[in-house]
């Protein structure tokens, strides 16, 4: 198994080396390559709630698939027609 990519929820790139904020939250998207004894390869991808906890990062959940729109960036039905 190989990491890919690791990206924040929003798409921009995930900035590393920084210790967290207790109960600070961060949501990932990681893109990970997995190999079967036949060499067979297949693209995963995850998307992960992070948790800021005594200075390190845990996983808080496991989402079920990535979120492909948020409030912020969804129009209210018939806006803009």
């Amino acid at each position: 198994m190989g990491l890919t990519s690791v990206a924040e929820h929003d798409g921009s790139p995930a900035e590393s080396g920084r210790r967290p904020g207790e109960g600070e939250r961060r949501r990932l998207l990681v893109e990970v390559e997995a190999g079967d004894r036949r060499g067979a390869v297949r693209p995963m991808t995850y998307a992960l709630q992070l948790r800021g906890r005594d200075g390190r990062w845990e996983v808080a959940a496991l989402e079920a698939a990535p979120a492909l729109k948020t409030p912020s960036n969804t129009q209210k039905e018939g806006a803009g027609r």
